[in-house]
């Protein structure tokens, strides 16, 4: 008999219900991913937002606000479950992820400054309100710079348009077969 330590066992029980999880939520794991993710997110939000009880007045904007973009997250992650070939879902969905990513990292900066000098006053109802400009701020300059980005692929790589990228990528493609 070949021998089977525990953890070969384990991943292939998690594999099979995986496979049975997959196939009741509409046979893709893509699907599952989306709805593990939601999960994901609506407990980091959670766990932010209740850790708002005796805290200063800047460390509790900054808790909200991780927890409100992890809220709006999950909520974009559902859109995608739910209407799973919408452009626009997708696009709201990696912009959130990408401002919450960075909204986390600014967080930790404005709380736990890794300078000598902080210059977040923790009490100060003024740097309390910054927060939210910085936190609409973050959003606005991910979606530029998504936009951005989208541009440049659209326009090198138009449906329908034969150009340098194009070309390349027709003979690459026959170099292949």
């Amino acid at each position: 008999f070949p021998t089977r330590s525990y953890s070969d066992l384990s991943s292939g029980i998690n594999a099979e219900y995986g496979d049975v999880l997959a196939e009741r939520m509409g046979g893709s794991w893509e699907r599952v991913s989306h709805l593990s993710y939601v999960a994901a997110f609506l407990v980091e939000a959670g766990l932010f937002y209740s850790h708002l009880h005796g805290r200063a007045v800047l460390d509790t904007q900054c808790h909200i606000l991780v927890a409100c973009s992890g809220f709006l997250t999950s909520a974009s992650l559902l859109w995608c479950y739910v209407s799973p070939g919408c452009v626009v879902s997708t696009a709201l969905y990696h912009s959130l992820v990408i401002s919450h990513g960075l909204w986390f990292l600014e967080t930790g900066f404005i709380l736990l400054s890794p300078f000598e000098t902080n210059v977040w006053k923790k009490d100060s109802d003024e740097h309390a309100m910054m927060t939210n400009v910085f936190f609409c701020w973050t959003y606005v300059t991910t979606v530029l710079v998504m936009t951005l980005i989208c541009w440049f692929v659209w326009r090198d790589y138009k449906p329908g348009q034969s150009g340098k990228h194009h070309e390349h990528n027709r003979l690459l493609l026959s170099e292949m077969d």
